[in-house]
């Protein structure tokens, strides 16, 4: 009786059949790459929403920094002086404020100032008067102001200076960007009815106004 020995070669024709089925088969090719694609156009989406939130903020802050320095420079009483007063000062800077809040928001500094060329010939400029948000001097009176150098004020004049400083923190982006942005919006004006604004507590009594700043001695 002849046995015929089982052949042990391997059946390469059906394993490769199987490679090219599974090479041509493309389902759950596009999940996959869908996958992939969404976080980044997710974050690309919000984010673009969020930079389109921030520049609008940071726009309507150079609006409000500019409209505070310019009503506070043709600040006039009931007698055509240039004077103003503690508490309407302390409305407009309060009405800036309230404009300015939004959620993203945090640490908003709104100061004012009145600002003089030192008379002792100092570099720097010196405040004539100051107002924060507080209702409280953002500087004492006669303090120096390296914002604003003392040769760029005419001598015998003054210059009101608005500053609005805040942080935007994000909120989409936040583990994209991981810290706030800090931004900072400045605004000067030279006073239109008089060369000088003086800031009063009563403007019934010019004795409660400030004095400008003469030089010692």
């Amino acid at each position: 009786m002849n046995l015929i020995a089982p052949s042990l070669k391997t059946d390469h024709s059906q394993n490769g059949g199987l490679f090219q089925r599974f090479r041509r088969n493309t389902r759950g090719v596009s999940a996959v790459e869908f996958a992939l694609i969404v976080p980044s156009m997710l974050t690309l989406f919000f984010g673009t929403l969020e930079a389109s939130e921030l520049m609008t903020v940071k726009r309507r802050m150079t609006v409000a920094v500019n409209q505070l320095a310019d009503l506070v420079s043709q600040s006039r009483d009931e007698n055509d002086l240039a004077n103003i007063s503690q508490e309407d000062l302390d409305i407009l800077i309060t009405n800036v404020t309230n404009s300015l809040q939004t959620d993203n928001l945090s640490g908003t500094v709104v100061n004012v100032y009145s600002l003089v060329r030192d008379p002792d010939g100092g570099d720097k400029s010196i405040v004539h008067w100051s107002r924060n948000k507080k209702g409280e001097n953002a500087k004492e009176p006669g303090a120096k102001h390296g914002a604003v150098r003392a040769r760029s004020i005419p001598e015998g004049t003054s210059l009101i200076y608005a500053e609005v400083n805040y942080t935007y923190k994000l909120t989409v982006t936040e583990m994209v960007f991981n810290r706030p942005f800090k931004f900072k919006h400045r605004a000067r004006r030279w006073p239109r009815i008089d060369f000088h604004i003086q800031m009063c507590e009563d403007l019934d009594d010019y004795d409660t106004c400030t004095e400008t700043p003469t030089a010692a001695g």
